[in-house]
């Protein structure tokens, strides 16, 4: 058995998803609690926000998982990890940087990506995604986000905890 990877092993949980986007909301809530601490008899404060310091935390976090959680443990589960990009020469084979491989089935899981909606003017600014959202290294001084599922309300949240407005 063989996972054939083109990119980052791990998907999106680990690599731009839960995992990321996880560790800058808990980063977040903590600078929102400590500025807004609602008990009376504790003080608290914090200074300004380092987000270059954070992407990197982040980034250690991501890479460590990736490791620890998937690279280490594909062989171990009997998997051989080919990197390159698979493409089928029939319906039983793919060939991979000229070696090619033959099975009964193959299961195609290529991940997600941000969808980018068709809004009249969206190619014309320099808009971010979900993903490129989590690689930011300074806080904009403003940010709207378009959309109301989990993701767009996570991160709202997130940048809201960050004191960006």
């Amino acid at each position: 058995m063989a996972i054939i990877e083109r990119g980052t092993v791990g998907g999106t949980c680990v690599n731009i998803g839960c995992v990321p986007s996880k560790t800058l909301l808990r980063a977040g809530e903590i600078n929102h609690l400590a500025k807004s601490n609602p008990f009376w008899g504790l003080a608290t404060s914090a200074g300004t926000v380092d987000l270059a310091k954070l992407v990197n935390q982040k980034d250690e976090l991501v890479t460590e998982m990736r490791e620890q959680k998937y690279e280490h443990l594909i062989g171990k589960y009997g998997f051989e990890l080919i990197r390159g990009e698979a493409k089928f020469i029939n319906e039983n084979t793919v060939e991979v940087d000229g070696r090619k491989l033959t099975a009964k089935r193959f299961l195609i899981a290529t991940g997600a990506s941000p969808s980018i909606p068709d809004i009249h003017g969206l190619k014309d600014v320099e808009y971010l995604t979900s993903t490129s959202l989590l690689e930011l290294k300074q806080l904009p001084k403003t940010l709207a986000v378009i959309g109301s599922g989990y993701i767009a309300l996570e991160l709202g949240q997130l940048f809201y905890h960050l004191e960006v407005r």
